[in-house]
């Protein structure tokens, strides 16, 4: 049942769904064109306006690169594909396989959004290799599953800038740190709920 299911998801996503450079593409100019008709600015300041806005956001850009490739170095360690194959073999059916794919995913993300993204998926091939019948596709999205927990995670973008002095947002409601953020027990209910 949710084989078929996950299968005619995938069949309709790979055909009507465009490429993510699309959507970049689409949304650049819808954002161009309303604030065309609603700001007094004209075609080339709103020009200018993008390709200053852009460079802004090298910092943040490398940082995340960084956050991704470091992810990338630890998920593809030794001691870490051991971990991989020694989990892995703990789920007998295709159902032990979804759901442990998805516990280590949402894991590995609430540890390091970097990490849970390289290692949620080499987990789901590690478990599609060792059980039989299993959905490869579906184990690939339990594997993301994991996004779900990273925001209330120790790499939570949220909760760290909310604790940076000099933070964008520290004039409305100061600095927030992250033991009221991150490590309250409200936070870990809902994250690992």
């Amino acid at each position: 049942m949710i084989g078929r299911i996950s299968r005619f998801l995938t069949r309709f996503v790979s055909r009507y769904l465009p490429d993510p450079l699309i959507f970049a593409m689409l949304l650049t100019m819808l954002t161009f064109l309303i604030a065309l008709a609603l700001t007094p600015h004209t075609p080339m300041d709103m020009v200018k306006m993008w390709g200053d806005g852009f460079w802004n956001l090298l910092g943040f850009g490398m940082q995340m690169a960084l956050i991704i490739v470091t992810g990338h170095a630890l998920a593809s360690s030794a001691p870490i594909k051991r971990l991989l194959r020694l989990t892995a073999s703990a789920a007998k059916t295709p159902t032990q396989g979804v759901m442990l794919v998805t516990f280590f995913g949402c894991t590995a993300c609430a540890i390091n959004w970097g990490f849970g993204l390289v290692v949620g998926a080499m987990f789901a091939r590690e478990v599609a290799r060792r059980v039989p019948g299993s959905d490869y596709p579906l184990l690939i999205a339990c594997a993301y599953i994991g996004f779900l927990t990273w925001g209330g995670g120790f790499s939570g973008s949220m909760p760290l800038l909310a604790a940076t002095p000099g933070n964008p947002v520290e004039h409305i409601a100061g600095l927030i740190p992250v033991t009221q953020t991150m490590f309250t027990g409200y936070n870990a209910f809902v994250t690992f709920a």
